[in-house]
């Protein structure tokens, strides 16, 4: 709908969800971290860190490791947000938001 007032038209913006992920260094796909990806993320074992992964990505299959320091935010499409992963040109990075404080423990 054009806004005759201003001149150009109107439109209402989606929120853009943004997520935790990690990129495939093969295939340049963001694995994301969320509840309904399917993306195979597991603890290396033998590593001795705590805080290092394994992916197998969902686009090629390839897998690397990687430490949660190396986890990055990326805002993608609502659609790409449910489905655990978006394709190179569909995400981008929030640098702006470097610090992510962590999270304070459930009470139970």
């Amino acid at each position: 709908m054009v806004n005759p007032a201003h001149g150009f038209a109107e439109t209402t913006l989606e929120p853009m969800p943004i997520s935790m992920g990690i990129m495939c260094e093969k295939c340049g796909i963001v694995c994301l971290i969320t509840a309904a990806a399917k993306n195979r993320i597991d603890r290396l074992p033998r590593s001795g860190d705590p805080d290092m992964f394994t992916l197998t990505c969902t686009g090629c299959a390839a897998t690397r490791s990687f430490h949660k320091n190396d986890l990055k935010l990326y805002v993608v499409s609502a659609q790409d947000y449910a489905r655990g992963y978006a394709k190179r040109g569909e995400y981008s990075v929030r640098e702006d938001l470097t610090h992510v404080p962590p999270r304070k423990p459930r009470r139970e």
